[in-house]
């Protein structure tokens, strides 16, 4: 009785053994078979070298493809396998995702647990077959010796031959029970251990040595600087739908008017990150604008593969700004903020253009010009600025000064007047600089002169009066002389020898003009008239 308890504990533990090397030895025969089996219908197989395919794919499984022909079309979410350039210079297989497609016929891919895609476009020609077949595990020996993991590949050999032992020792037990003649028994458990090891060990065995003798080559799987499990069905994984946009590059800082050096580019993304194609339309703005006006290209772009680089694009005024791209049915994404500084001097522009003067009058707004950069920010400039009467004209345009220097940027101008009624407009020009054209302004002819004559002297006058304390001043033929008589209570003038002698005037026709001084010093013109002056012997004053 005591030796029947260890004998039937061994014979459980004899029968566990066996079941588990035998289930074991299937396992790895079947997989076996479903890695190589396929390779003699001409279907690629390769063993997965990294992790970025999680959590659908994994290292060590072997993925089988089948040969795309030059003619079909490429699935968008389908995996592939295809040649890439390594870092080294030379060539892999990879084996990624579609994920887009661009518009110059490339492909975008991307490992399903890479946020990122891939950064190098691939080429139709590199494909090389579309994933259909994962098989797990069974790719791992090979991994292991192929990376030099001896630990792992001793232990799966101490495994696997353990298995093969225990199941040829559980074989030639079952043999050894059978009844029959001795020697007969011995004949028949040698023929049928032989067909049982062969059928129940060696088909394996040779199976599980295929899998690592096997053509199957290494498929390689890159990482990019951010990652995240999809945790995504082989063909549906990129296929989620978009939910938001992000800024891939970022505006850079720049000076009014000038492009951007770094152009925005926005991108189409679903909940995990990954870029979604798909025809959409992404517009891009200013998010607070302050009256600053962006410029691109186009702000506005339509694309179908999910990544929106828009080109030229640049802001006017100086300041701190970020942009806002938007998309219907995404969340907006906003860019990080970025200086517009004022830039070197590019250009004119008047800031303050004449108002509607009479002729000969000095302007009641007179002209100033800002030095400007190329978005119209006033630099610090103190170039000297030129002031003249646009296209050709009989008029005279006087001023202060002309030219005049700029004093921070700005020329400010005095005095200036244009000697006969039309409508004006003025141009104002600097060395190197993008010249302006004022608005236009017009200039009215002066009321005329009444005039009285009595041969000896002419009586020149015009009303309202004043009544109040009032400067006027006379020109004759461009030439101030005393305006004897005009004050706020006489409102005229008298042309005598005393002022108007023949010694200055000669005879002939004169000019007669009486201006008013306003109180900012500038001059009014009151009216104007003409005076026909006698011989120096015999100087008389007769209106004209």
């Amino acid at each position: 009785m005591a030796e029947s308890t260890p004998r039937a504990l061994g014979g459980w533990l004899a029968l566990i053994a066996g079941i588990a090397a035998r289930s074991f030895l299937v396992f790895c025969a079947t997989l076996a078979a479903f890695a190589v089996l396929p390779l003699l219908f001409g279907i690629s197989g390769s063993v997965v070298q990294s992790g970025s395919m999680l959590p659908s794919i994994a290292v060590g499984d072997v993925v089988l493809a089948q040969p795309l022909p030059a003619d079909a079309r490429v699935q968008l979410g389908r995996v592939m396998t295809f040649h890439a350039v390594s870092p080294t210079g030379g060539h892999l297989l990879m084996l990624h995702r579609i994920v887009g497609a661009n518009a110059d016929g490339t492909f975008v891919t991307a490992g399903d647990a890479n946020r990122d895609a891939d950064s190098t476009p691939l080429q139709r020609a590199d494909i090389v077959g579309t994933a259909f077949l994962r098989v797990p595990f069974v790719g791992l020996p090979a991994f292991w010796l192929a990376h030099g993991d001896i630990a792992m590949s001793a232990l799966w050999g101490l495994l696997t031959g353990g298995a093969i032992a225990v199941e040829v020792l559980a074989r030639r037990t079952e043999d050894s029970g059978e009844q029959a003649p001795r020697h007969a028994r011995r004949r028949a458990v040698s023929i049928r251990a032989i067909g049982r090891i062969a059928s129940g060990v060696a088909l394996p065995a040779a199976l599980i040595a295929a899998i690592v003798a096997a053509p199957l080559g290494p498929a390689n799987a890159a990482f990019t600087a951010r990652t995240s499990s999809l945790g995504s069905s082989w063909t549906a994984a990129v296929l989620a739908p978009a939910t938001k946009l992000a800024f891939t590059t970022m505006p850079s800082a720049s000076t009014g008017g000038v492009a951007f050096p770094a152009q925005p580019v926005v991108e189409v993304r679903n909940a995990a990150g990954t870029r979604v194609t798909g025809s959409r339309t992404v517009q891009l703005a200013i998010t607070s604008a302050a009256g600053a006006t962006l410029s691109c290209a186009a702000t506005r772009l339509t694309r179908d593969t999910g990544l929106f680089a828009f080109t030229g694009c640049s802001i006017d005024k100086a300041g701190t700004y970020t942009l806002t791209a938007t998309a219907s049915s995404l969340s907006s994404a906003v860019s990080t903020s970025f200086v517009v500084s004022t830039g070197p001097a590019a250009a004119l522009v008047f800031t303050a253009t004449p108002s509607t003067t009479q002729a000969g009058s000095t302007f009641a707004t007179q002209p100033a010009v800002a030095i400007v950069d190329a978005g119209g920010n006033r630099t610090t400039s103190t170039k000297a600025v030129t002031l003249a009467i646009t296209g050709t004209t009989t008029a005279a345009l006087t001023c202060a000064a002309n030219p005049r220097t700029a004093v921070a940027g700005l020329a400010t101008f005095s005095a200036c007047a244009i000697s006969k009624a039309g409508n004006d407009t003025l141009t104002a020009t600097s060395s190197g600089l993008r010249s302006a054209v004022s608005a236009t302004f017009v200039i009215t002819a002066p009321p005329q002169l009444s005039c009285s004559s009595s041969i000896w002297m002419a009586t020149f006058g015009w009303s309202p009066t004043p009544y109040a304390t009032t400067v006027y001043h006379l020109y004759v033929n461009g030439i101030q002389v005393a305006a004897t008589g005009a004050d706020g209570w006489n409102s005229y003038v008298q042309l005598t020898a005393g002022n108007v002698p023949a010694s200055t005037f000669p005879p002939g026709t004169a000019t007669v003009e009486v201006r008013q001084v306003t109180a900012s010093g500038g001059e009014l013109v009151i009216g104007v008239g003409t005076v026909v002056l006698g011989t120096a012997a015999y100087r008389t004053y007769q209106c004209g």
